[in-house]
């Protein structure tokens, strides 16, 4: 008897991850002796080269701060809700399914992180689970 298929395996098919890892504080001071603010080190992370969906987020960071992480695709918020970084330290938090809108980008659009009030976190990392859309055959 054959093996049933799970959707969630077809799901999975051929997806890829991204990560991005902010270090907040620590990062290392600039030739003026000045340290970037942590909304300074936030920007543009992901360009896609072919059309994608954002299948799932997930933040992780090690020290407790205050405000929001919000993930942009090309303007529009891809999260409904930003990440709360006031909360538990090396927890992960992860967004998926109805807790993202704006999921699919087309060539040329970019995934972005935006902070509001962002304060004292350390070592912040994000990983996104990207499919690939309309193949049609493998690249």
């Amino acid at each position: 008897m054959a093996d049933k298929i799970d959707n969630i395996d077809i799901l999975r098919k051929d997806g890829f991850y991204i990560t991005a890892n902010i270090r907040g504080v620590e990062f290392t001071a600039g030739d003026n002796g000045t340290l970037p603010t942590l909304s300074q080190q936030l920007g543009i992370i992901f360009i896609a080269r072919h059309p994608v969906e954002v299948m799932w987020v997930s933040e992780i960071h090690s020290s407790t701060g205050t405000g929001t992480l919000m993930l942009e695709n090309t303007g529009s918020d891809a999260l409904v809700s930003a990440f709360d970084i006031s909360g538990a330290i090396d927890t992960t938090q992860t967004k998926q399914g109805l807790a993202l809108q704006n999921r699919q980008l087309k060539e040329g659009e970019y995934l972005k992180l935006s902070g509001t009030s962002l304060t004292d976190t350390q070592n912040l990392n994000i990983t996104i689970y990207l499919k690939n859309l309309a193949r049609g055959d493998y690249r």
